[in-house]
């Protein structure tokens, strides 16, 4: 009695599936394109499984390796990235008074909160360091020259966009080592010639670290560098595409072999992306990045914590008024270090406060005609 509304249930089933693939376009295998699923390309003319099958049965020069994984685990760190900072906006909140509270709320109240945060931060570390391998293979190998020139000058731009990436993000705990470290970059940013006034002034938003500078920090971050990024990838794919994978110097072309898309390559980049995913996740559970006190502009933490290591600002020379350096004939060598350390830094947010702010204007006092202040 069971059997027939079985076998219905799968006729239906099987007519269901043969009808999507005849009626879905086979452009719809761009996005698994773009994902690194498939590399060859896309025939719109078949139906979407056969375009599938097709794709797949791409052939590769026989000189790819594993050597070109690099590209990918870069490209697979950014998705980890677009993931789990999607997972923290949910909760974080951008404002000088709610953000460190909000840091503090994942790490301890949303459930594997503090697992996502380190995954972020660690997968931040680790794709400059794949992003400059990747680069380097480029170099030595020599595929930056014609006709491939223009995708090596998108790799530089998308290499910027990554530091610029770490750099902004690194505020958004609005912890005192976040604080300070920003708070110092931007006063290096200043002294640059012509545009550093101007480009500090507009990243500051204020007089000194604030609110201001943490909203646009967190604008910058999560809105108009992930659209940077997504344009560059996109054409950066596109040329990969359209001019293929460089061959080695000295290696012709028409003389070399090839293998198969599937399974030869696509089994190579799932061994690499899963050894990068096992690195990651062990690294940020046993290497997680700690959380400071709370930012505040007119307290200088002792050392400057970052991953993997931390900076004592006991041994730092920040400043350069002779006064304020510390006095090697102290009794407590690193507390005088440790003290003049802090007091270069606020005399220095000081005297940025007080560049800023206007002075004064003085009161006039207009005497009368005859030269007093009374009547007759």
């Amino acid at each position: 009695m069971l059997r027939r509304p079985t076998v219905y249930v799968f006729q239906w089933l099987s007519q269901f599936v043969t009808d999507m693939k005849d009626s879905t376009d086979a452009s719809l295998l761009g996005v698994a394109r773009f994902l690194g699923l498939l590399y060859g390309p896309i025939d719109r003319r078949l139906r979407i499984d056969q375009a599938w099958r097709k794709a797949m049965s791409y052939r590769l020069p026989s000189y790819v390796g594993w050597r070109h994984a690099f590209g990918g685990i870069t490209y697979l760190l950014f998705i980890v990235l677009v993931v789990t900072g999607v997972l923290l906006a949910f909760y974080y909140r951008p404002s000088a008074q709610e953000a460190y509270p909000s840091v503090q709320h994942i790490v301890s109240d949303i459930s594997f909160g503090w697992l996502v945060r380190d995954v972020h931060v660690w997968a931040a570390n680790l794709i400059v360091l794949a992003t400059l391998a990747h680069m380097a293979r480029v170099f030595f190998s020599a595929a930056y020259k014609p006709p491939r020139e223009t995708n090596w000058l998108i790799g530089l731009l998308l290499l910027f966009v990554v530091l610029a990436f770490g750099a902004t993000g690194y505020l958004l705990p609005w912890d005192q080592w976040a604080y300070w470290t920003v708070t110092e970059v931007l006063g290096a940013v200043n002294v640059i010639p012509v545009i550093g006034t101007a480009l500090g002034d507009a990243l500051m938003g204020d007089v000194i670290a604030s609110g201001a500078t943490l909203s646009r920090y967190f604008a910058l971050h999560v809105i108009v560098l992930p659209w940077i990024a997504f344009a560059l990838l996109v054409y950066h794919f596109v040329l990969v595409r359209r001019r293929g994978i460089a061959p080695p110097v000295g290696v012709e072309v028409e003389k070399e072999g090839s293998f198969p898309f599937f399974p030869n390559h696509l089994l190579r980049s799932f061994i690499v992306s899963v050894l990068v995913l096992a690195l990651l996740f062990s690294l940020a559970a046993l290497y997680p990045r700690p959380i400071g006190a709370p930012a505040d502009p007119f307290a200088v933490p002792d050392e400057l914590v970052s991953t993997p290591r931390s900076v004592h600002l006991a041994g730092a020379e920040l400043g350069t008024d002779p006064a304020l350096r510390p006095n090697p004939q102290a009794t407590d060598a690193p507390a005088a270090h440790r003290h003049g350390a802090r007091a270069a830094l606020l005399h220095r947010l000081l005297r940025r406060v007080a560049c800023r702010t206007p002075a004064p204007r003085r009161a006039s006092v207009r005497t009368p005609p005859d030269g007093g202040f009374g009547g007759a």
